[in-house]
């Protein structure tokens, strides 16, 4: 067996060789415990993963060992490390390169350049920083480290540092990639439009694992709110408690929620507040029942989302009972109205956008189609978004409005927090939309009874019923 065969052979976990090389870490927190894994998988095949969690958190530190333990068992691999700004590149570099020593690998005296070193074998490290000179040789196998391309909150408030990373990353260091290479991208996130938010909307060809890692979490290891989670807890409890992370969220809403949480929402959002909105296991049973659309244009990878949001009202109060959302081909779209308007059953009323011109009547008319049995209703869109979701904001406001705890809770709650300014908007229109709807149907009923609060279910409806009587049942709502 060769010399390189029996290093990559008898390889030792990533932790031990954390623990052997540095004892002060040991034990491993359990957070760095994704961020081990990853790196263990670039040893058997491409991985490409985004990695955010809150500073100070260690994560560049166990990167470091990792591009040392990759050099050690991988030794004719060459891998890269890339940051923000050439001195923190030249500190790791030199960091990685003692580990690299301290592990017994010999490195090649004619090679010996903080950003460009190898080991006897001809693999090892080429360090460099955003802007900088990546040529020569490529990532062969290896393991590409990406980390914190973002300097700052006055960088990433930039949209021309934003864009100018983000060319860098595709352009220059995804170019160094070769068969078998991976590449992990790990930054604190500062703002929704940063490399790891670009890279949610687009992969650039890759298919990505983000792991998330909040400062605060639920049971779940989700990001949460301990002023209204009582099962929150540290990340890191043995370094931070809940009162020193206390202590960092009182310096300001906006850094905390992107900074700690790995939840970046822009500057001028605010129409809604999280605090606004209460979780439940359950909604009530009865009251009046519809899911909001909105539908998307397009499946370009700028491009909205198509949304549907089902909502209750109950007793004058407003339950978010589901959330569905998908970036997809009309067909795609088509069979997620019709699934999801099966699950919610005859007694949930659906209610869809109608865009103008000839292409929404068809559009109408194909859809209601493949609804039969379903109440349905059709309407143009009036006024602006943010006009059409006050409504929706005044019950939320008033803490009139609960959420049903589902794997959908978290990214509703990120996008009509950011509402208007964010990017996405999908949920917050179809929300809008269905409670409109709800108010309408209420109205009616109540005229209906005298005036007088009712609860009322739709009625089922046997197939085969036509599209004009469907669209007579919906006129009643």
């Amino acid at each position: 067996m060769s010399a390189i065969a029996r290093l990559q052979y008898e390889a030792e976990p990533l932790a031990e060789f954390i623990e052997r090389l540095t004892p002060k870490y040991a034990p491993i927190p359990p957070h760095h415990q994704p961020i081990i894994d990853v790196i263990e998988q670039t040893r058997h095949q491409p991985v490409f993963a985004a990695i955010s969690m809150p500073p100070r958190g260690g994560k560049t530190e166990t990167l470091a060992h990792g591009l040392a333990w990759r050099t050690v068992y991988d030794p004719a691999c060459l891998n890269f490390y890339a940051t923000f700004g050439d001195s923190l590149a030249q500190q790791t570099s030199r960091r990685v390169r003692k580990l690299v020593r301290e592990a017994g690998m010999p490195l090649s005296p004619e090679a010996q350049n903080v950003h460009d070193w190898r080991t006897i074998f001809d693999g090892g490290l080429k360090a460099t920083s955003v802007g900088g000179d990546v040529t020569g040789r490529g990532c062969n196998s290896g393991l590409i480290v990406a980390d914190d391309l973002v300097k700052g909150r006055e960088f990433a408030e930039s949209k021309l540092n934003r864009d100018r990373a983000w060319d860098w990353l595709r352009d220059d260091l995804m170019s160094r990639l070769e068969p078998g290479a991976s590449l992990i991208v790990n930054m604190t996130r500062w703002h929704e439009d940063d490399v790891i938010g670009r890279l949610k909307i687009d992969g650039l060809g890759q298919d990505w694992t983000f792991i998330e890692i909040p400062a605060i979490q639920s049971l779940e290891g989700a990001a949460t709110d301990e002023n209204e989670d009582p099962t929150a807890r540290s990340y890191w409890p043995s370094r931070y408690s809940l009162g020193d992370l206390r202590s960092v969220r009182a310096r300001g809403e906006y850094g905390w929620w992107s900074l700690y949480q790995q939840r970046p929402f822009p500057r001028g959002g605010g129409m809604f507040k999280r605090a606004w909105f209460d979780v439940v296991e359950r909604a009530p049973t009865g009251g009046i029942v519809v899911r909001g659309w909105d539908l998307a244009a397009s499946t370009e990878k700028d491009s909205a989302n198509t949304a549907g949001v089902k909502l209750r009202l109950v007793g004058g109060r407003v339950y978010v009972e589901d959330v569905v959302c998908i970036k997809g081909t009309p067909h795609e779209v088509e069979q997620l109205i019709v699934t999801t308007a099966q699950q919610d059953g005859h007694g949930c009323a659906q209610d869809l956008p109608q865009d103008p011109g000839q292409a929404g009547k068809s559009q109408k008319s194909y859809l209601a189609s493949k609804l039969h049995g379903y109440v349905v209703h059709f309407s143009p869109e009036t006024g602006s978004k943010e006009l059409r979701a006050e409504p929706f904001a005044a019950q939320a406001q008033a803490l009139n409005v609960s959420l049903v705890r589902g794997n959908w809770t978290v990214a509703y709650l990120d996008e009509i927090e950011s509402f208007p300014a964010g990017r996405m908007r999908d949920r917050v229109d179809a929300s809008s939309r269905a409670y409109s709807r709800l108010v309408q149907a209420s109205r009616k009923q109540g005229d209906a009874d005298g005036g007088h609060e009712v609860t009322a279910q739709a009625p089922s409806l046997p197939d085969g019923v036509t599209r004009e009587e469907i669209a007579a049942l919906a006129e009643l709502l």
